[in-house]
């Protein structure tokens, strides 16, 4: 972690505790990332950038790299 991650940190009151904490900081695989764009619709985008989940599927193999 980064020093400035482990501030930003400090300053957080936590009211999450234990492994549900422990799984919302973990690292997301690219297997889970891969699985979330193949269950969302073709036509959808995920944020204002305005790419499709299709456009996504369709540069997988660029992506996964």
């Amino acid at each position: 972690m980064h020093a400035m991650d482990l501030a930003q940190k400090a300053k957080i009151k936590w009211s999450i505790e234990g492994e549900q904490r422990d799984e919302l900081e973990r690292e997301v695989t690219i297997e889970e990332i891969k699985t979330a764009v193949w269950n969302c619709g073709t036509d959808k985008s995920s944020g204002p950038d305005g790419f499709t989940f299709d456009f996504y599927r369709q540069l997988w193999s660029t992506i996964d790299k």
